[in-house]
C-alpha cells in the first residue's frame, strides 16, 4: 500500500523585484488650436403683421323699462322742540357821576392904551371861570 507523505524541499528560485526608473523620452505631436470666425448670415423670416379694424354691428336688446310714480305713505315723525324764552334780569349797580357846577369870580384888568397925546386908562373886566367837581352817585340799571 502506498502512503503519502508530506515533505518539505528548499528548492532555490530567482525573484525579480523591477524598479522604476525616470527616462526622458521626446515624442513629437501635431498641436491643432481651433479658432472660432463668426460670420453673420441674414435669413429672411415671414411675421405677419396684424391690423385692427372696427366694424360696427348694431344689436337689438331688449330692455325693462321701469316707470316710477309718487305713493304717499303717511309717515310719523318724532321731533323734540326746546323753546326758549328771554326772562329778563335787571341788576342796578352804583356807578359815580361827577356833577359840574361852575363858579364865575370877577378879576379887573388895568389896560394901558396910549393915544396921540394923552393918556388914557381903560378898564376891562375879565370873568374867569372856574369849573367845581362835585361827585353824585346815581343808580342806573344795566
Amino acid at each position: 500500500q502506498i502512503m503519502a507523505q508530506e515533505r518539505i524541499v528548499d528548492v532555490p528560485t530567482v525573484l525579480q523585484h523591477e524598479r522604476p526608473k525616470h527616462v526622458t523620452e521626446v515624442q513629437a505631436v501635431d498641436a491643432i488650436t481651433q479658432v472660432s470666425r463668426p460670420y453673420t448670415e441674414y435669413v429672411e423670416k415671414h411675421v405677419p403683421r396684424f391690423e385692427t379694424q372696427a366694424v360696427e354691428k348694431v344689436v337689438e336688446v331688449p330692455q325693462v323699462l321701469k316707470e316710477e310714480f309718487i305713493k304717499e305713505v303717511p309717515q310719523v315723525q318724532v321731533v323734540e322742540v326746546v323753546k326758549q324764552v328771554h326772562q329778563p334780569k335787571v341788576q342796578q349797580s352804583v356807578k359815580q357821576v361827577p356833577k359840574v357846577e361852575t363858579q364865575y369870580i370877577e378879576r379887573v384888568v388895568k389896560v394901558e392904551s396910549k393915544l396921540h397925546k394923552e393918556k388914557e386908562y381903560i378898564v376891562q373886566k375879565e370873568i374867569v371861570v372856574q369849573p367845581i367837581v362835585q361827585k353824585e352817585i346815581v343808580l342806573q340799571p344795566d
